[in-house]
């Protein structure tokens, strides 16, 4: 029945007021409700085995002159931006719920630290009611948790999940033995499944949570630096071995389509555009994964809407490449991609698209004669 009503909401209702009514909805209820039902399990800094804060776009300075004004004002303010990076072991019983993978004390108090990004307020707390249902509880004697609000997403695979454990392996002697957690809905995915089957992965004992509580008495949570080259270069170890690929000089529009998050509303007049340039139009969605690597690591320039296929530039392997990344409107840009393509040396630029027409949706447009001219200085680059 629920089911049933959530998909009656989102066909009455546009998406993007379900959006922007679900983000009020969490924030209020942050602030209001969850202080009373989830306090805060205040954690001293000796409690955790790791601990200090950093400045991601102070490691890796971007070249942002020849960027718009609006991009170039962001970056500069993300100067101050920091970053933390901890490893935290809770040695006394504590339960994991299943939904977005919090843990709380006996008591009920939050871990804030058993999600890397649990403090951002569009992350929604553990429902009350549903905690005190009756369910499922598995007990382990300890457990390292990978659940994270990153876990539904390709980029974050590579940036916040799986580094957890190649930064476990640096900090504490862990044994393959001990369980690691994960949700269903990551275990299940392909890119996740295409890595286990080519890596130490295979090797771990998988604790998959879909419907049912963890309880554990040792507990093992971290978050690394996010954007560290070391972390995306081990999985160039597991990929297929592109080194011999001759170096390339594709150029390559990745399109999207209406149905996705971010798309072009004049998507058919730019990719018009992009092939008068000599670019190739690729579809990422539903491409095995080994030829999104494969298209990338023969692509001198690419273009893109922000989105998680990008992360797959990687697999460039640092040969020359150039890329530009198209942003919809709005305030806030995010900065993912332009802080990976300065790690592996590319030339990066960014074009901020234009206000759609369709309501509702999250299409936007492109101004052709704008784009044309930022196509002109791009291939020259």
């Amino acid at each position: 029945m629920a089911v049933l009503l959530k998909n009656l909401i989102k066909k009455v209702f546009p998406e993007t007021i379900l959006k922007t009514l679900y983000t009020q909805y969490i924030t209020f209820k942050r602030s209001q409700i969850d202080t009373i039902f989830f306090p805060e399990y205040f954690l001293q800094d000796e409690r955790f085995l790791v601990k200090h804060d950093e400045y991601p776009f102070r490691l890796t300075p971007v070249k942002k002159k020849h960027l718009d004004t609006r991009l170039q004002k962001q970056y500069t303010e993300n100067e101050d931006w920091t970053q933390d990076e901890y490893l935290l072991v809770i040695n006394e019983p504590c339960l994991i719920e299943p939904e977005q993978g919090w843990a709380l004390t006996k008591t009920n108090k939050l871990i804030y630290p058993s999600l890397g990004f649990g403090r951002a307020p569009y992350v929604p707390k553990p429902s009350f009611f549903k905690l005190h249902k009756s369910k499922e509880v598995k007990y382990f004697k300890e457990i390292i948790s990978l659940r994270d609000t990153g876990e539904k997403n390709y980029f974050h695979f590579y940036n916040d999940i799986i580094p957890k454990l190649f930064f476990l392996r640096e900090k504490v002697g862990i044994s393959d033995q001990v369980p690691v957690l994960v949700s269903r809905v990551l275990y299940e995915s392909k890119y996740f499944q295409y890595f286990f089957t080519r890596s130490f992965l295979q090797k771990l004992t998988w604790v998959i949570q879909d419907d049912f509580y963890i309880e554990s008495q040792k507990t093992y949570f971290c978050k690394p630096l996010t954007h560290t080259k070391k972390y995306f270069n081990r999985f160039l170890e597991f990929a297929p071995d592109l080194t011999t690929e001759p170096a390339g000089n594709d150029r390559i529009f990745i399109t999207r389509s209406r149905t996705s998050t971010r798309f072009i509303e004049n998507k058919e007049e730019v990719e018009a555009l992009c092939k008068t340039f000599g670019f190739e139009v690729v579809d990422f969605e539903g491409m095995p994964l080994e030829e999104q690597m494969r298209t990338f690591a023969r692509a001198r320039f690419a273009i893109g809407v922000h989105g998680a296929g990008l992360t797959n530039m990687i697999y460039r392997r640092s040969k020359p490449m150039s890329l530009l990344e198209i942003f919809p409107p709005g305030e806030y840009f995010p900065f993912h991609y332009i802080l990976l393509a300065t790690l592996y040396g590319y030339h990066y630029d960014g074009f901020i698209g234009e206000k759609g027409t369709t309501k509702f949706l999250p299409g936007f447009y492109l101004n052709l004669e704008k784009f044309e001219n930022k196509l002109k200085s791009f291939v020259a680059s």
